[in-house]
């Protein structure tokens, strides 16, 4: 805001032609703050810096040459009274010079005026030329006046701020007690409305007639000399029932039964059978009361025909889970008010509307007449709004969980980045043009969609297709020809989809990538299903975490199905060419087990009669497991309870090795050692046995996570190319399943010899295997291929050598070293066959903490002591398989310990025989 002060004593400097006094202006125009009404003020050298810095950039702008934004006039015949233009001085004509010299000249003297006049009004005789001249030309009233102090013109800038500012702030008070004033007295009126109506009430009551009514209101009684008032109470009840019956039969009920027309409304006439009572959905039993989703209550109070239906009350009612959270979104008086009037209205408006086509129809036949479904109407609203309610419930409870327990952290264990955890696509309600558009089949409205997004897949050439999910002998709607949202597409990129869709007159249905049903699964992913279902669709036991689990489940259970047909299907490479690696060899047996993955082995050992003794009839041995973890979609190895120390190596816990144990005391006593040494007892402890077992699982279940993301969760696929994505993806996922197959191959053989092979040397010995203590792995001997892993031995027999050792000097030295003979268990793998090998080992150690030294080690041929001898009943009970459903191709799976008692026997026949020659 923009004030003009005038004062006659204020001063300002005009420039003219001649005259170089300062002259007294009577103008000077100051801007005041629009926030509080304050003025604006800076300092005197700010603003004398300002103007000299603008006055010097032009000049050196059209100095130097440099383009200038110019202003110039247009031409006569333009409409534009200038043009913009951005040129140099120099390529200006001399008419346009002239001009930007006139205007900018023009607006750097006035603010050289203002600076004069601020300078002028704090020091009068300091803008003189002279003194003399100035008091020659004519009186100076400051001459005559006392000269101002020093600080008086900043003193009077702040009581003139000061005033300015209280003069707003009285305004805006004036203003703010006005409105308060009358929003107060509005409500004042209301407020005396209560007692004065206690009052009026007290005096019809008490005297029969009202004193302080108002003699300009004339009361008339429309049923003074109506039929309904000689009718009696009896009378006017018979012919309410009358009518609600009349309107049950003649109406929308009586003419879909006749019609055979499904009515979703269950009716009950309540006693009096004055009103019905409409209610839907599935009830809740709360007490000896049935709670429904959606329950009305309608009446007619009209004899005309056809009469209206008049809603009496209307309530939808929705419920989270125990232990859920319904985030605060429950319905407000005002939000329940509206549903009754919308349905109201909608009610009405088909009556009209059903009115209006008789009309037309004329002396057409009663069946070609339109029927009014007010009833239908008031259903598809209620259902409508409980379905609202419902999609936002979930999308709450979904984001909760995003930021809760199902949180997404970047971590893992290659050291790669990797989200984990969920992401959610908010509920969406779709407009009509939208639901046209995404939608081919017209019949079917789609209301609202969300999505939940979890597990990482690999999408390049494709994405697994979206399928309803839905329990046998239940109606449902093909929603295949609903398109996602284009929105949802940055949140599912790379993902999983569990998505949620509300239909109006049908509920929510829930897709799932790959998520039709097949005719492999079992009765318990139909339970999970049905579990997902109830936790979605039944409006009293809403939870998202629910249904987000029973999703996880069945797409664990459907990636394993997946991976294993993969795996299975390199079994056809090697039929029809004679490769052998990356292929699964026959003697690996893949079987499902509840959402995991069971690794069973046909174990063969070496023997003195042949190379290898196998068994073809004897049954595989599980040896561990591979469980599909539910937050993150990647595979966990499991190992049985009795396979202690195989599970602690897989962990590289120090606790299962002697020699670990001491290194960690040892480095614990030590704490300042320098970067060198730590580099050292690192790559001393590179070939320990934990360290080993653990990185050859750690491969085996990145393998298999890569081999999850490319096979998805099987079924169909929504390709981005149908000639090429296919093939493709094919390719891909026979590369990993070459990966897989050789992690597979050497787990197997580490889950034989520290499984199997720990038990059992643990029995036939007496004394628990030691890891760590044979030497290091053990590279083949012969045609043998053995494993990577360091053999598990236990001491047979142990004693302390004397060494002389000379150095290069000459100089003779002996030392005492522990020198253990040792039986150990080591596997060789083969295209054919998982050999279990008998060493005797020699072995010298230097240190308690240092890694043996292999001598010699020699392979000990086992006794065959005859066929195995196998309890079918105990496999039987002991089998954890839930099912197999091709049984027939795969045997059954014996648990660890029958294994581990036939190597017993054989180990103690051997060494027996070993030792005794």
């Amino acid at each position: 805001m923009i004030r003009s002060l005038k004062r006659e004593d204020d001063a300002d400097i005009s420039l003219n032609e001649g005259d170089d006094q300062i002259k007294p202006q009577s103008r000077l125009e100051l801007s005041v703050n629009p926030a509080d009404g304050s003025l604006l003020t800076a300092p005197l050298s700010l603003l004398i810096n300002t103007a000299t810095d603008a006055l010097y950039n032009d000049l050196h702008s059209m100095a130097t040459g440099e383009p200038l934004t110019l202003y110039l006039p247009s031409a006569e015949d333009s409409q534009l009274p200038f043009t913009v233009k951005s040129e140099a001085m120099s390529s200006l004509s001399f008419q346009q010079r002239r001009h930007i010299l006139a205007s900018r000249i023009a607006r750097h003297i006035q603010s050289f005026c203002h600076v004069s006049a601020l300078v002028a009004a704090n020091l009068p005789l300091s803008g003189a030329a002279s003194k003399t001249a100035l008091m020659e030309s004519h009186p100076n009233i400051y001459a005559m006046a006392q000269i101002p102090a020093e600080n008086e013109l900043s003193q009077i800038t702040q009581v003139a701020s000061q005033a300015l500012e209280h003069v707003r702030t009285s305004w805006v008070s004036a203003d703010t007690a006005q409105d308060a004033l009358y929003f107060h007295h509005d409500s004042l009126w209301k407020i005396r409305s209560h007692p004065h109506d206690v009052l009026g009430a007290m005096e019809v009551l008490l005297k029969g007639r009202w004193t302080d009514l108002s003699k300009d209101i004339k009361l008339k009684d429309i049923f003074f000399d109506s039929v309904e008032r000689s009718w009696s109470k009896e009378e006017a009840k018979e012919r309410l029932i009358s009518a609600v019956r009349r309107k049950l039969v003649l109406g929308e009920v009586g003419m879909i039964r006749e019609r055979n027309e499904c009515l979703k409304w269950k009716i009950i006439l309540e006693k009096p059978g004055t009103a019905v009572r409409l209610v839907h959905g599935k009830p809740r039993v709360q007490g000896n009361i049935e709670l429904y989703p959606i329950e009305a209550r309608v009446t007619v109070l009209s004899e005309q025909d056809p009469a209206p239906w008049t809603l009496l009350s209307v309530r939808t009612r929705t419920a989270v889970k125990t232990g859920e959270s319904n985030h605060q979104l429950d319905l407000s008086r005002e939000q329940m008010f509206s549903l009754h009037r919308i349905c109201e209205r909608a009610m009405n408006q088909e009556e009209i509307r059903a009115a209006a086509s008789g009309k037309d129809d004329g002396d057409e036949k009663i069946e070609n007449t339109l029927i009014a479904r007010p009833l239908q109407r008031l259903l598809h609203i209620t259902h409508v709004f409980s379905l609202s309610w419902q999609m936002e419930i979930l999308s709450s409870q979904a984001e909760a969980l995003r930021k809760g327990s199902w949180s997404s952290g970047k971590h893992d264990l290659s050291g790669g980045y990797c989200e984990e955890g969920i992401s959610v696509s908010p509920v969406w309600f779709m407009p009509e043009h939208e639901t046209s558009r995404m939608n081919i089949n017209q019949s079917i409205q789609v209301l609202a969609i969300m999505a939940i997004h979890f597990w990482e897949i690999d999408d390049r050439n494709g994405k697994p297709k979206l399928g309803q999910i839905f329990v046998a002998d239940a109606p449902c709607s093909n929603t295949d020809s609903i398109s996602s949202i284009s929105s949802f597409r940055k949140y599912a990129h790379k993902r999983l989809t569990l998505e949620i869709i509300a239909i109006a007159d049908q509920g929510l249905k829930v897709r799932l990538s790959g998520g039709h049903a097949r005719e492999e699964d079992s009765s318990t992913l139909k339970k999970h299903a049905e579990k997902l279902l109830s936790s979605l669709q039944d409006p009293f036991q809403l939870s998202a975490s629910d249904a987000l689990l029973s999703a996880v489940v069945i797409c664990a259970e459907r990636r394993c199905r997946a991976l294993k047909n993969a795996l299975e299907s390199t079994r056809m490479i090697k039929l029809k060419s004679d490769a052998s690696i990356g292929v699964l060899p026959p003697w690996i047996h893949l079987s499902l087990d509840s959402g995991s993955i069971s690794v069973a082995v046909q174990i063969t050992y070496q023997t003195k009669e042949s190379d290898t003794r196998r068994n073809d009839k004897s049954a595989p041995v599980l040896l561990f497991r591979l469980g599909c973890d539910s937050r993150s979609g990647k595979f966990v190895a499991t190992f049985p309870a009795s396979a202690s120390l195989l599970r602690k190596l897989a962990c590289n816990d120090e606790s299962a090795s002697e020699i670990q144990l001491l290194r960690q005391a040892k480095g614990a006593s030590m704490p300042s050692l320098s970067a060198t040494e730590k580099r050292r007892a690192s790559a001393r402890t590179k070939d320990t046995t934990g360290r080993c077992i653990r990185e050859a699982f750690l491969g085996l279940t990145r393998a298999l996570d890569i081999l999850g993301r490319r096979v998805g969760v099987g079924g169909e696929w929504d390709d981005n190319d149908l000639s090429s994505s296919s093939a493709l993806r094919q390719k891909a996922i026979k590369e990993s399943c070459a990966d897989v197959c050789v992690a597979l191959e050497i787990c197997a053989g580490i889950g034989a010899v520290y499984g199997v092979g720990a038990l059992a040397l643990g029995i036939a010995g007496a004394s628990n295997p030691i890891p760590d203590i044979s030497g290091g792995p053990i590279t083949g001997e012969g045609s043998f291929r053995f494993i990577p892993i360091p053999p598990l031995s236990i001491i047979m027999n142990q004693q302390l050598v004397e060494q002389n050792i000379s150095d290069t000097n000459g100089d003779n030295s002996s030392s005492i070293k522990l020198q253990r003979e040792l039986s150990g268990i080591i596997a060789s793998i083969s295209p054919d066959a998982l050999t279990l090998h008998l060493l005797d080992i020699t072995s010298q150690i230097d240190s308690v903490i240092a890694v043996p030294t292999l001598l010699q080690f020699n392979t000990v041929p086992l006794k065959d002591i005859g066929k195995h001898v196998e309890d079918l009943d105990s496999i039987r009970e002991t089998k954890r398989l839930k099912y197999s459903p091709d049984i027939e191709t795969y045997k059954e799976v014996k648990p660890i310990i029958n294994e581990v008692n036939y190597l017993v026997n054989v180990l103690n026949a051997t060494w027996e025989e070993y030792y005794e020659e």
